[in-house]
């Protein structure tokens, strides 16, 4: 797939990206607004997108979320059908009023399908392709500045579509506009770990190999969406007199097994003989989700 960055400047992104030792107790809170579309015939994709995108933001407890139901009365024509960086007043100021510090604005900029048929010796196949594309706005709910534009599309190469040749049914224009917006949903979770990213401390190393680490213990679990293959960075905070606490990366590692609401057992991927080395040296050790 094709993503799109677009930076405002590296103070903004540093705004975004908390302390990682800081990040699990300092959550921010986010409104997802209803995600708009250019046509009505992309309303329903527009839904199937609103619910994405709650539920990444939900199963992942990367922010605290707004309740869906607070933005109801956005859930009109004239807005859902306005341009994706209009917002008013009033909207800005309940959620304001509700301690957020960011809203989220999406729009299904393209949701088209075309059909093709597939001649074989059994007959002939109609399935459908889809094209999707999707832009999303952060914005700061304080002075009401875009933080950060993203697009996402599921433009892909040949050997990709191979792949997903038989994923979701596409019999259908409908089923193939869902099996697009379901594509999407590596993409939004690389938006998440890139700007809202799941951090955690590395509390102690479990067992050794040699001179190398091999698993650890990482203080997140259940509670927050730790799911057993999810994979993290290791880095070291780094603190230097009079200056702000800076990360290296030091290794990689993978969830081997969720222990606990707030416990996990991580295998060493990368990285081991210097994670044992910092570790026995009292550095602090955290882990945040790859970008």
């Amino acid at each position: 797939m094709k993503v799109s960055l677009l930076f405002r400047s590296l103070s903004f992104l540093l705004l975004l990206l908390p302390p990682a030792l800081f990040a699990q107790a300092n959550k921010v809170k986010i409104g997802i607004l209803p995600v708009k579309y250019v046509h009505s015939d992309q309303a329903d994709a527009a839904r199937q997108v609103t619910n994405l995108l709650y539920n990444n933001f939900t199963n992942s407890k990367r922010a605290y979320i707004i309740n869906r139901e607070f933005f109801n009365d956005l859930l009109n024509e004239k807005y859902l059908t306005s341009s994706i960086d209009f917002i008013d007043g009033e909207t800005f100021s309940k959620t304001k009023s509700e301690g957020a510090r960011y809203l989220l604005l999406a729009q299904v900029a393209t949701c088209r399908t075309e059909q093709k048929r597939t001649v074989s010796t059994t007959g002939t196949t109609v399935t459908y392709d889809a094209f999707l594309s999707i832009g999303l706005r952060l914005i700061d709910v304080e002075s009401g500045q875009n933080m950060q534009s993203y697009t996402i599309d599921n433009q892909k190469s040949y050997l990709e579509k191979l792949k997903d040749t038989f994923k979701g049914d596409k019999s259908t224009p409908t089923g193939a506009i869902t099996a697009a917006i379901d594509d999407a949903n590596d993409d939004l979770i690389e938006f998440l770990n890139k700007y809202f990213p799941v951090e955690a401390e590395v509390l102690k190393i479990k067992e050794t190999k040699g001179d190398k680490a091999a698993t650890v213990l990482i203080d997140i679990g259940t509670e927050d969406g730790v799911e057993k293959g999810a994979n993290y960075l290791v880095r070291e905070r780094i603190e230097e007199s009079g200056q702000d606490p800076y990360y290296e990366t030091i290794g990689e590692v993978e969830v081997a097994e969720v222990n606990s609401k707030t416990r996990s057992t991580c295998k060493v991927e990368k990285g081991g003989k210097e994670i044992l080395t910092k570790m026995n040296g009292g550095a602090k050790l955290v882990v945040v989700s790859k970008p």
